[in-house]
């Protein structure tokens, strides 16, 4: 395994926590005001589904790569899906330290 496919895997699970974290704590921020219910449920839902699409498409990418030659367009493909990576777990600490803020901080759920 190669240093950018152990990277890749790292950052691939860890975003697919953080989302799973934000719809969890969506979700639970209902608990201090009914306030927006459904959007919170809805989003909460959403948030949930992307952590979970994280995790089945790092999970894919893991099995196909040892199955593909080494060449230009692999390392390319490797290369993108660790900038994306990158980014979606950058997104994903974003919106969860907004989300803590919300919810702990203020004592208001997150949409409401």
């Amino acid at each position: 395994m190669t240093k950018f496919v152990q990277v890749y895997k790292y950052i691939g699970f860890l975003s697919a926590t953080v989302f799973t974290i934000l719809g969890l704590i969506t979700l639970g921020s209902i608990l201090h005001n009914t306030i927006g219910f459904y959007l919170n449920v809805i989003m909460g839902v959403i948030f949930g589904a992307v952590g979970y699409y994280l995790y089945a498409k790092t999970q894919s990418v893991l099995k196909l790569l040892p199955n593909v030659q080494q060449s230009k367009v692999y390392n390319r493909f490797l290369l993108l899906e660790l900038v994306f990576s990158i980014t979606t777990l950058f997104v994903g600490i974003l919106l969860l330290s907004g989300a803590i803020s919300r919810v702990f901080g203020e004592q208001l759920p997150i949409f409401g």
